[in-house]
């Protein structure tokens, strides 16, 4: 069971499937709900004045115009002239004559009187409109109906209509329910669209941005080339029985006075009795079906569905699909009189295609090394199958090196000409490379003939590389993975993990050994580091530092510690050097911190000058939070800077233009104190004393172990005291392991020691009890 569900949920696990599923959820909920209804009348309305056309002429506006209003001196026509209009029309042939007027209300006795006998006379033929009062909705019944008297002698239409969002559109519906019962509306009775819905009702009522029975008229037809004649001229006879004989007429106010004015977007204000007559003019078509939002996105969610792939979504085949399903597709078919809505669709195929391409981006820029143009480390992982080929990583040693000392960037030339010299013995060797590391598979299967390849290699790189005219010496190491069952991924780590093996044994080449758990150990080590600092494994023991001159302890070092269930304790070498790789060693630092500074307060009740010294990271002082994180301690516990002694070893390459640099200065601008921890080693060097903001220089223990022996340690460390003195720093010698050092330390000048002599790392408790003790703090 279980194993059938991880396959029917393993295409969920591609990030291009899971795009293409949210798209087409996003466009089908959009339509489900309408959301885009605005949008969606806005390109109808731009696909109309695409296709902008001349009206049929079946059907006559008889309109009450300016000049109609004129002539008759007043406001509105009575029904004494409606009944003349009605005759006159009907003695010129006329088909059937629509009312878009309001017969509610009785006027004179006579007039009406002379209009019902004019509708008794021509039963059948004459259609009066029912109309909603402005609070009514759509789905209410029409409560304004012509008078009793003209309705029983007529037949009733219903001249409401839809208003869109934003008054982009107005739709038309088949039917309308009324106070008398249901009634065709204008539009669709003057078309004889009677009992044809436009598609079936359970496919309507959710695929359909419009409510059931509606439907938006074809704008496209010019009001302008409707066949319309003067009311004046009809009731005077003044036209030509021609242009009405055996054609529909729709009677209706044109005149702004009239206030039957509507506007539509890109048609401007048009009188509603034409709004009638283009929504009666659709139905003129080969075929007349609202099929909603439905087809496109089944149409979109396919070619999003097959084209998802990368660099699919933008070939020009598929683009000129989607272009021909949401552009070309509905203008063709608006001829026709088939309604389809694109918006939805417009929605799922802009997601899929932003999200894809920005995928395709980022899988780009992933798989090739920005700097040399190499493919990157990512593209090797990203081929899915393990190559059943070796793998070989090489690290550079002096990558850093060379490259900072040119004053230009050079790293794309050096990165490009080691894979030259790499693809010499392998000519169809693809190398990924990243920083100052480089893989390729190698179809050498026997470990020793691929040692005598890399020693090969190692020869020729010994020959020196040509970087813009400048000879430089390159230092390599490497490591081999042979285990082809292994996933990528895992073959690509065993592999950098052996060629930094390499770098520590200083050998040539490291092979991984499969049989060996240390590695999958140290793997592991990292993960478990936050849950050990947690639930209490991870500690923090403090190592005594005591002034020379008075014999006073002075302050102490906080150390990190890690007692594991299992395993007992780890050596902080192999944990603290792990969470700096894999740049996790903020965890810490910040845990370290608090721990020191809820010590230092407690020791400072009794002796209120004692500092505790903390290591800070080289990795640390490039984040710029780092002042903040160690003032967030200080303030919890209520402590100032002058607590706190910063202990910086710096391995990286420093001057005084750098980011390391300038965050040294920070921290010493804000009150903490600095120390250059294991001075000698590395990049803390005399150079580095001259102007690196630190109060305190600790000797590495290296220089001081053998000091009693050699008689070159104790001048080095004799002139690096008298050198620091000269620069105004205090000197600490660490590794004082026995009384003759710390006499000959005390001879040459030095400040403070710290060493086992003094006293090994101790618990909180135990710091506390010796500088309670008068007799345990003060060594002579």
């Amino acid at each position: 069971m279980n194993f059938r569900w991880s396959k029917a949920f393993k295409p969920w696990q591609s990030q291009r499937f899971r795009i293409a599923f949210y798209a087409i959820l996003a466009g089908t909920l959009a339509g489900a709900v309408n959301l885009l209804l605005p949008a969606e009348d806005l390109i109808v309305n731009l696909r109309a004045a695409a296709r902008k056309q001349a009206a049929p002429q079946s059907i006559v506006v008889i309109g009450v115009d300016d000049r109609t209003l004129t002539a008759l001196g007043t406001k509105d026509v009575s029904r004494t002239q409606d009944a003349r209009l009605v005759q006159r029309l009907s003695a010129a042939g006329a088909n059937r004559i629509y009312f878009d007027r309001n017969y509610r209300f009785r006027e004179d006795p006579a007039g009406d009187r002379e209009f019902v006998q004019t509708l008794q006379a021509n039963k059948g033929k004459v259609f009066l409109a029912a109309g909603a009062s402005d609070t009514q909705t759509f789905d209410t019944p029409m409560s304004i109906l012509p008078n009793e008297d003209f309705r029983k002698n007529s037949n009733l239409v219903a001249v409401g209509s839809l208003y869109h969002p934003f008054g982009l559109m107005v739709s038309m519906p088949l039917k309308w329910q009324t106070a008398a019962g249901e009634a065709p509306s204008l539009s669709a009775s003057l078309a004889n669209r009677l009992g044809k819905p436009m598609q079936p009702s359970w496919l309507e009522s959710w695929t359909s941005g419009l409510p059931r029975g509606f439907y938006r008229p074809d704008y496209s037809y010019d009001h302008e080339t409707i066949p319309t004649l003067s009311y004046i001229d009809i009731i005077e006879g003044k036209f030509d029985p021609a242009a009405v004989a055996g054609r529909d007429i729709a009677v209706g106010g044109i005149s702004e006075v009239l206030k039957d004015n509507y506007e539509l977007p890109l048609l401007g204000y048009v009188p509603g009795v034409y709004i009638h007559v283009i929504a009666a003019h659709t139905f003129n078509k080969d075929i007349l079906l609202k099929l909603g939002w439905l087809p496109a996105m089944i149409l979109v969610s396919i070619v999003i569905v097959s084209g998802i792939g990368r660099g699919q979504s933008f070939d020009r085949y598929r683009i000129a699909g989607l272009v021909t399903v949401l552009a070309a597709g509905p203008l063709v078919l608006d001829n026709y009189g088939i309604e389809v809505e694109v918006m939805p669709a417009i929605l799922a195929a802009g997601i899929a295609i932003f999200r894809a391409r920005s995928l395709d981006r980022v899988e780009l820029a992933t798989e090739v090394n920005v700097t040399s143009g190499l493919p990157s480390l990512q593209s090797l992982r990203s081929l899915g199958k393990a190559p059943s080929s070796s793998i070989i990583a090489l690290k550079l040693r002096n990558y850093s090196a060379i490259v900072g000392s040119f004053e230009s960037s050079v790293e794309a030339q050096l990165a490009n000409e080691i894979a030259r010299r790499i693809r010499v013995g392998e000519a169809d060797a693809v190398v990924y490379h990243e920083g100052d590391k480089f893989l390729w598979e190698t179809k050498l299967k026997n470990p020793v003939d691929i040692f005598e390849h890399l020693e090969g290699l190692h020869r020729l790189v010994q020959n020196g590389l040509l970087i813009e005219g400048q000879e430089i010496d390159l230092s390599f190491n490497c490591g081999v993975e042979t285990d082809s069952g292994a996933p990528i991924a895992t073959r690509m780590a065993n592999a950098l993990q052996v060629a930094e093996q390499a770098v520590q044994d200083d050998e040539l080449v490291c092979l991984y050994d499969s049989t060996s758990d240390e590695m999958q150990w140290e793997i592991s080590l990292l993960s478990a580091l936050d849950r050990a600092i947690d639930n209490g494994e991870v500690w923090v023991a403090y190592q005594p530092k005591t002034d020379l001159k008075s014999g006073e302890m002075k302050g102490a070092e906080a150390l990190a510690r890690w007692t594991h269930p299992e395993r007992g304790p780890i050596s902080p070498d192999k944990f603290i050097l792990i969470a700096e790789e894999y740049h996790r060693i903020e965890r810490i630092t910040q845990f370290v911190l608090n721990e020191a500074v809820r010590a230092v307060k407690v020791i400072r009740g009794t002796d209120p000058d004692f500092t505790i010294s903390v290591n800070i990271s080289a990795q640390l002082l490039r984040n710029p939070d780092l002042p903040r994180m160690i003032f967030d301690v200080l303030e919890a516990h209520g402590m100032g800077p002058d607590c706190l002694v910063l202990e910086i070893t710096e391995t990286d390459r420093l001057d005084r233009s750098s980011k390391t640099f300038e965050m040294m200065e920070k921290l010493v601008e804000s009150g903490l104190e600095l120390s250059i921890d294991d001075f000698g080693t590395g990049n803390a060097t005399i150079d580095y004393l001259r102007f690196l903001p630190a109060s305190e220089v600790k000797i590495d223990k290296i220089f001081v172990s053998e000091l009693a022996d050699n008689r070159r340690d104790m001048l080095l460390v004799q002139s690096i005291i008298e050198m620091a003195h000269s620069l105004d720093r205090r000197v600490v010698a660490e590794g004082v392991e026995n009384k003759e050092i710390m006499d000959i330390l005390r001879h040459i000048g030095c400040d403070q020691i710290q060493g086992y002599y003094i006293s090994r790392p101790l618990h909180l408790d135990e710091l506390c009890g010796m500088i309670c003790l008068p007799k345990l703090r003060k060594y002579s």
